[in-house]
């Protein structure tokens, strides 16, 4: 429906914000992103897109804030292999709620924190606006 305000030349139209799609779930929600956040970010604010473009911020780990959330995405620099994730459920299992599905596990932590890892080693951490918690959660849960 966007696409068809923007090509039927009605930009003003168009939603502002980011729209998350859980086609897993069936639910789709909208995300309102400040324009504070927006001009902080380097993709919204600055039209910076380096992992689009294949270029990583840096040779060793990544973690790079998520636009409107308190949520972090972090890369490790030497997942090759990937991750397996009913190993990570199974030595997670009395910290918190699990959820293990087929491209990733994800650790529901007491605090309200969130730690999802995928396959590939990639992981978000979400509930916290600081970058140093979130990769200690990811150090303590995940590993390096």
């Amino acid at each position: 429906g966007e696409a068809l305000k923007w090509l039927t030349g009605n930009p003003d139209a168009v939603i502002r914000g980011i729209w998350s799609l859980d086609f897993w779930n069936g639910r789709s929600r909208q995300i309102e992103i400040s324009a504070e956040l927006s001009r902080s970010c380097q993709a919204c604010g600055h039209g910076r897109f380096s992992y689009l473009d294949g270029d990583e911020a840096s040779p060793t780990d990544s973690a790079i804030p998520i636009c409107g959330r308190d949520a972090f995405q972090i890369s490790p620099a030497n997942a090759e292999g990937g991750v397996n994730l009913a190993r990570l459920a199974e030595r997670w299992s009395a910290l918190g709620k699990i959820d293990l599905q087929r491209f990733f596990v994800r650790l529901n932590l007491e605090s309200g924190e969130w730690v999802t890892v995928f396959r590939d080693g990639r992981a978000l951490v979400e509930g916290t606006p600081d970058i140093g918690r979130a990769r200690s959660l990811y150090s303590r849960y995940v590993g390096d």
